[in-house]
Parts: structure tokens; C-alpha cells; sequence
């Protein structure tokens, strides 16, 4: 029998990934006259998208993608995405992250326009991961968990287990 994987659990990860990927758009959105206050936001707002996403990976690759793939072999194509869109995302936003740190002081605007642009693609990414990983929750569970998500449950209380 596979592990009991908690829908809420799921949902508080997505909810985070969400938090941080708005986090990462206002702090790119912020005036970019002074690069070094620019650049600490943005370093500040990457730093915490990367912990968040790094609890995001290894709490589903040990727990809803194992128990997913362990009990819908129908669906290992789509788990196998999924485990590829969390490769892509921490290189994506490594990449980043790196960029960012080795900015000039003085950054050009084009430094700082092309992260942005940057930013955009992983903020994309992100986007579409979170869809997959809804289309594979309710494809194998029959389950809506964006609709789970918007109610009024308790935010402490298990509303479903995925087994």
C-alpha cells in the first residue's frame, strides 16, 4: 500500500509555490533606479522562491508523484513530466539566481531587462507545472484541487486523502 498523501498538504505547496512566484513578480516589478536596492529584492524574493521550491520537489517526489505513479501506471508518462518540470525549474531558477547575485552595481538597463525576461520564462514554468500537476490530480483521483483550494475548509483539517 502506498503512503496516505493529503490533498491538503498538496494544496498548501501549491499555495506557496504561488506566494513566491508573486513574491519574484513584485520584486522584479520594482523601479530599477538604484540596481543595488533592485537587486537585493529580487535576491531576497529568489532566495525564498528557491527553499519553497526545493520543499515543493522532495515532498512530491516522495510523496504524491510515488504514490501516483505507484497506483496509475496509466499515468507514469505524466508523473515523468512532472519530475522533468521540477528539474527544469531549480536549473531555471539557479540560473537566475546566479545571474542576479553577479549584476554590476551600476546595471544597465538591458542587464536588468534580460532578467526580467528571464524571471518571466520560470514564473511561465511554474505556471505550467502547477497545471499538469492538477490535470494528473484529477485524472487519476477525479479530484478538482484548484476547487478545494477556494473553499472554506479549515486550513488544519484533511479534507481528502489520496492513497
Amino acid at each position: 500500500m502506498t503512503k496516505l498523501v493529503s490533498l491538503n498538504e498538496i494544496g498548501a505547496r501549491r499555495v506557496s509555490l504561488s506566494q513566491v512566484s508573486n513574491n519574484l513578480e513584485l520584486a522584479l516589478s520594482a523601479p530599477s533606479g538604484d540596481p543595488r536596492y533592485w537587486r537585493s529584492k529580487v535576491v531576497a524574493a529568489l532566495t525564498e522562491f528557491k527553499a519553497v521550491l526545493s520543499d515543493h520537489v522532495h515532498s512530491s517526489e516522495d510523496g504524491f508523484l510515488k504514490a501516483v505513479a505507484a497506483d496509475f501506471p496509466n499515468q507514469a508518462r505524466k508523473v515523468s513530466q512532472l519530475l522533468v518540470d521540477h528539474e527544469r525549474l531549480q536549473v531555471s531558477i539557479d540560473a537566475l539566481f546566479e545571474k542576479v547575485v553577479h549584476l554590476e552595481d551600476d546595471g544597465e538597463g538591458e542587464e536588468i531587462n534580460a532578467v526580467r525576461l528571464q524571471a518571466i520564462e520560470l514564473l511561465g514554468q511554474v505556471s505550467r507545472h502547477k497545471q499538469r500537476s492538477s490535470d494528473l490530480i484529477y485524472e487519476a483521483y477525479k479530484v478538482d484541487v484548484t476547487e478545494l483550494l477556494a473553499s472554506d475548509e479549515p486550513s488544519g483539517e484533511p479534507t481528502l486523502y489520496l492513497t
